[in-house]
């Protein structure tokens, strides 16, 4: 599955996974303690799980709750968790003109629209995005971008999955018709239900991961008992996710908060369509050796034996870049034929140089110190 999703167990006991890609798009919502949380956080999980970053990633906007910000750091973000809602409508506005951008990649340059990750969007409590927003136009432009999402981010290999508590037809502002994936957990009220799943029936369950699944693939309502994962399991597997997979984000897709325009949307994309020129393999090689850094200072010592298990690279390119390394002031000199010790013990001892080249290939000091820290806390 391009997305796989372990949905839960139905009436006798199988196990659904579906796979989001094929929905395309998915409303997810219940009231409180019906498990809609533990829902969309199994979802996450079920895709970032089985996926590398470099075939998904993730823009996640959780400005009415915080249920979405235990992934904050993974490798699959394409930003960091966005809480504000200025930031959320130039990162909505950005997905739009991403989209279109694809599309016509797709018409003329297939092979190269193939290498590019699908595109998950989540947005949690989706209505309170709009409470309190006094200046129409913000709120236009977010529902249109939405909006033009849900119809045409299929073809564009982007997914929408919107979740709210108490949906209705006038808070969620946007068309749902394009929206055929659909999970109703128990509903405080019936209308709820009807919003979600165009029919009653949700209101009469049983809460706690009790649900309805409405999808193309089923010929009629599924009831199935959701999958649940406690909050330390969440965390640990979101350790081990953040602790390995730094090493297969190479090609991720990444949005700029601090730049308004748009034109650090294609920078992966532009190394895939001119990987012949010069200019193009350094760009290459600089986000390799990027991810090498990250999981180094995630290591409290290393060797050329490690460099080539963790990346399949040869001795000759392991070499390279640990010396790389040790001129970046990452690892130390060579003793012997001893591993290399890891040489910043805080974020503090990170160079100048060291932390502006990260930040130029999309890693904040937040997720450096945040490596620093997990290799301590290991």
């Amino acid at each position: 599955m391009l997305l796989p999703y372990v949905v839960g167990f139905d009436a006798v006991g199988r196990l659904i996974i579906v796979d989001l890609s094929k929905l395309p798009h998915l409303l997810v919502a219940g009231a409180t303690n019906s498990g809609k949380t533990v829902g969309v956080q199994v979802l996450i999980t079920s895709i970032i799980y089985r996926k590398r970053p470099s075939c998904v990633n993730l823009i996640l906007i959780d400005v009415g709750a915080s249920d979405l910000l235990p992934f904050e750091g993974v490798p699959h973000l394409s930003c960091p968790v966005i809480r504000d809602r200025n930031k959320a409508s130039q990162v909505l506005e950005k997905l739009r003109n991403e989209m279109e951008r694809r599309i016509t990649i797709q018409s003329s340059d297939n092979e190269s629209f193939k290498k590019l990750p699908r595109l998950v969007l989540v947005i949690d409590e989706f209505p309170a995005l709009f409470v309190g927003v006094e200046d129409k136009r913000l709120v236009k432009l977010m529902t249109d971008a939405v909006s033009a999402l849900l119809q045409r981010g299929r073809h564009a290999k982007m997914h929408v999955v919107l979740a709210a508590q108490n949906p209705t037809m006038q808070n969620m502002k946007v068309d749902l018709g394009n929206i055929t994936g659909r999970i109703a957990f128990k509903c405080a009220k019936r209308n709820f239900s009807e919003t979600i799943l165009d029919e009653r029936g949700a209101e009469n369950l049983l809460g706690k991961g009790d649900m309805y699944f409405k999808s193309p693939e089923f010929s009629e309502l599924k009831r199935i008992q959701g999958t649940y994962i406690t909050s330390s399991e969440l965390n640990r597997v979101i350790q081990s996710i953040k602790a390995s997979s730094f090493r297969l984000s190479i090609g991720k897709y990444r949005i700029n908060l601090s730049d308004n325009s748009s034109r650090d949307m294609g920078n992966d994309l532009e190394v895939d369509l001119n990987a012949n020129s010069h200019h193009s393999k350094q760009d290459v090689d600089g986000r390799m050796f990027a991810q090498i850094m990250i999981w180094a200072l995630g290591q409290n010592e290393i060797s050329c034996n490690a460099v080539m298990k963790a990346f399949g690279y040869g001795w000759n390119r392991a070499s390279h870049f640990i010396e790389r390394l040790c001129e970046a002031g990452i690892v130390g000199e060579l003793d012997a034929k001893l591993p290399r010790k890891v040489i910043p013990q805080t974020m503090a001892e990170v160079s100048e140089k060291a932390k502006d080249f990260l930040q130029d290939c999309g890693y904040t000091e937040d997720m450096v110190a945040e490596t620093i820290r997990n290799r301590d806390n290991g």
